[in-house]
């Protein structure tokens, strides 16, 4: 048995805000350029001044000033989720990045809000840090009634869960770095045993409170310049990362059932701990990581077929060694001699290590490289200053952008490895799937391209990313953009309203152009269905002609 692909789950859906962007577009634009995003901390977060010092033993100091960081930080559109201002303040922005790349992922797989409100969907959040809670607690007089659900833990499943209208399981996992994947593999279980029928994975993490900073660099955890340096020499300790990643997960069958767009899909996650294998508690044990291995790759999955390993790799003296010798022992050892050499990377070296977050950025980052057919680069490596046995163990670490070759009958398939600070570990194991042809379009006459937004600005900002997408996009076709707008967006509460008649894209762009500069009035009433029914339109000969050629019902009737 190569791979056994019972009852496998698909991710249908994806989004993420992570530092050098907004989006899966800018993500991977940091990927394949091999971008390194760790910036200077801006005294908005905390000032660095008061907090540094280069001597990492002088207590109350942190080592380093810099962190990979997102663009924008804290804006949030709270009313388009029913959030009142006095609220949205309150709110940890970690909560506040889950609900937007939630709607996001949604967008993403097709399917429009007001279809998954109410649906046994499960909400599984990793999430760590507490920094707004903390900096929130030093002014005590400023506490009000929505504090507590400001920034319990509980609440930033719930509040997913509670917007979206969402009725299967929602809980907080903490594991620390291995969170997400832990969210993951229980949201598989859920799915798998009924408890709920889709769900929303996220992992989060956001940085603003000094005080971690300063516990690691007494840890000797942390990099002084800030950067993991993923199997190098030159690797200091992990440079601190922040952002978000949401996946949204649904049977495979029911993916197949309902023609979903499929990123990939979870072939088998497994989980275990260190226990006492290894001291102290921080100290990653390959014991127990060559087990939990073992767990996958002697049963369920022939070593020869992964092609890639996103590692956790965060660029520390002891983990980076410790993972690719369980790695090479496990995996590389037991691959046929066909097999091309495994290539290993993290995606740590552009954003940092994102902690709570760090399993959603490395899956995310192995669907865009399926879905692109490329390897990305990890950056920071060189052969020359190594400091693995790449030979020894039969691992490449990939210093470009390579191609990644189709294996055949299971697609790419790639593991991804997290491991926390207190031995908590988790490995997933994804593959891409040949997606089902849509179905042929017809050429109707004219097609219906419909757009709609909460607010005047947004939908003349929606126009706007209309043209630019049909101006740099060669694959969309009008029909396929015609159904998306119709069918797989979100438009019964969004009371500003756009559609546009035509019969190609050419003429749709002109009229998008020429509709950049309106402003847009509210729709005064609640959207009306209206039936319309020909009388005699049947007989007329051109009328028939078009239904024939354009609808596959009427001619079959």
């Amino acid at each position: 048995m190569e791979m056994e692909t019972g009852d496998e789950i698909a991710i249908v859906g994806i989004a993420c805000n992570f530092p050098g962007g907004e989006g899966i577009d800018n993500f991977w634009k940091v990927l394949e350029e091999g971008i390194n995003c760790t910036v200077e901390i801006p005294p908005e977060r905390f000032d660095t001044k008061e907090w540094y010092d280069p001597d990492s033993n002088k207590p109350g100091k942190a080592c380093t000033t810099r962190a990979a960081l997102l663009n924008e930080f804290n804006t949030f559109d709270n009313h388009l989720f029913g959030i009142n201002n006095m609220e949205a303040e309150s709110m940890d922005p970690q909560q506040k990045l889950l609900v937007e790349c939630t709607y996001k992922a949604l967008e993403d797989a097709g399917v429009p809000v007001e279809a998954i409100s109410g649906t046994k969907t499960g909400v599984f959040v990793g999430l760590m840090n507490r920094d707004y809670e903390i900096v929130r607690s030093k002014s005590s007089d400023e506490i009000n009634h929505y504090a507590g659900t400001g920034t319990a833990m509980s609440i930033a499943a719930n509040r997913v869960s509670y917007t979206f209208n969402l009725t299967g399981p929602s809980l907080t996992i903490d594991t620390a770095c291995s969170s997400f994947l832990f969210a993951l593999h229980y949201a598989l279980r859920a799915i798998k045993s009924g408890d709920c029928e889709a769900a929303i994975c996220g992992g989060v993490n956001c940085i603003i409170e000094p005080c971690t900073f300063v516990s690691l660099s007494k840890a000797k955890m942390i990099s002084p310049e800030g950067i993991s340096k993923p199997f190098s020499k030159k690797a200091d300790g992990y440079g601190r990362g922040e952002g978000c990643g949401v996946v949204f997960l649904k049977p495979l069958k029911k993916a197949m059932e309902d023609f979903s767009k499929i990123w990939g899909v979870i072939n088998i996650s497994a989980v275990n701990q260190n226990g006492r294998s290894i001291t102290p508690i921080t100290r990653p044990s390959q014991i127990e990581q060559e087990n939990l291995l073992r767990s996958i790759y002697e049963t369920h999955v022939n070593p020869s077929v992964v092609q890639y390993i996103e590692a956790h790799g965060t660029g520390t003296a002891a983990g980076d060694p410790t993972e690719a010798a369980s790695l090479g022992s496990i995996i590389c050892k037991n691959r046929s001699s066909q097999a091309p050499t495994l290539k290993i990377g993290s995606v740590k070296g552009n954003i940092g290590h994102t902690e709570s977050a760090a399993g959603a950025a490395g899956l995310i980052k192995v669907l865009l490289m399926m879905h692109h057919g490329k390897i990305v680069p990890s950056l920071h490596y060189s052969k020359e200053m190594s400091s693995i046995d790449t030979e020894k163990l039969n691992l490449a670490v990939p210093t470009t952008v390579e191609p990644w070759e189709d294996s055949g009958e299971y697609g790419r398939v790639a593991g991804i490895n997290c491991f926390g600070f207190g031995g908590t570990n988790a490995h997933v194991v994804v593959r891409q799937v040949k997606q089902p042809e849509p179905l042929p379009a017809f050429k109707r006459p004219l097609e219906l391209v419909l757009l709609s937004a909460a607010s005047s600005k947004s939908l003349q900002m929606t126009i706007a990313d209309t043209a630019d997408q049909l101006s740099t996009r060669n694959s969309i076709t009008l029909p396929s953009l015609a159904y998306t707008s119709a069918c797989r967006r979100s438009h019964a509460s969004y009371r500003f309203r756009k559609a546009f008649v035509t019969n190609s894209l050419q003429h749709l762009q002109q009229e998008v152009m020429s509709a950049r500069s309106t402003e847009f009035a509210m729709s005064k009433v609640e959207p009306q269905l209206v039936f319309v029914f020909c009388g005699n339109g049947v007989t007329l000969k051109e009328f028939s002609e078009a239904m024939l050629s354009s609808e596959p019902l009427f001619r079959d009737k």
